[in-house]
């Protein structure tokens, strides 16, 4: 496994051979698997007012507004509510799952995305690698 280090204190880790795409116009971490259409895009967000973090409830609003409308909340393994961050998952489609994980004044949004569904299910178990 490959360890990276992503904006605002958070790390993922990932294996040797997949691929990292960094934008630096979005803020965006691409990771994806050779020959595979999985990608997790990881994006990191800060939110504070005068020096003061946003509290959890506002980073959960900011996580449902970035994602939209619709899909179905997805039951969150307890090893995902780690380190003082709690996570939501939520079904958009058979190939999309958006997971947000969230403390006072920080969001990681985790977009998984391919187009074999099962890939996209099971891609959620690299979300325990993530840490802050």
């Amino acid at each position: 496994m490959k360890t990276y280090r992503l904006p605002m204190g958070w790390q993922a880790a990932f294996p040797e051979d997949w691929t990292n795409d960094y934008s630096e116009e979005t803020g965006e971490n691409r990771f994806s698997p050779p020959d595979q259409s999985l990608t997790l895009t990881l994006t990191a967000l800060h939110a504070e007012k005068n020096g003061i973090p946003a509290p959890v409830e506002i980073m959960r609003s900011v996580f449902l507004h970035q994602i939209g409308e619709g899909g179905a909340d997805i039951p969150v393994p307890p090893e995902l509510n780690a380190g003082g961050c709690e996570t939501a998952l939520r079904q958009i489609s058979d190939t999309e799952i958006c997971a947000g994980t969230f403390c006072a004044g920080e969001l990681l949004l985790t977009r998984i995305t391919g187009d074999d569904p099962q890939a996209v299910c099971q891609a959620i178990a690299y979300l325990t690698l993530i840490t802050r």
